[in-house]
């Protein structure tokens, strides 16, 4: 394929001129452009505190049952409230 470049590329972009991979085409360029637009520090901050998240979640005992007044002392705790803190940001920003 590396010897024969020139005709691979055209073989794949005759394959792509056929209508019913144009919209692949199409949106393989507007996700190329959305990728771009990413802020890719934030989003490794905000994965990395997900990937946290996780891994206390799937350490929870689901036998273990919270009452109101357990979500009412929850958010006292530091941890807890800025995580609600962010969420709520998150949920603002998205609304806008």
């Amino acid at each position: 394929m590396v010897r024969h470049k020139e005709d691979a590329l055209a073989n794949v972009l005759r394959i792509f001129e056929n209508p019913k991979y144009a919209s692949i085409v199409s949106n393989l360029s507007k996700l190329v452009v959305l990728l771009g637009e990413l802020k890719v520090d934030e989003l490794k901050y905000l994965l990395d505190k997900l990937n946290s998240g996780l891994q206390e979640a799937a350490v929870t005992d689901d036998s273990v049952k919270t009452s109101y007044f357990d979500l009412i002392k929850a958010v006292n705790n530091p941890d807890i409230n800025r995580s609600l803190t962010m969420l709520l940001a998150f949920l603002k920003g998205m609304g806008r």
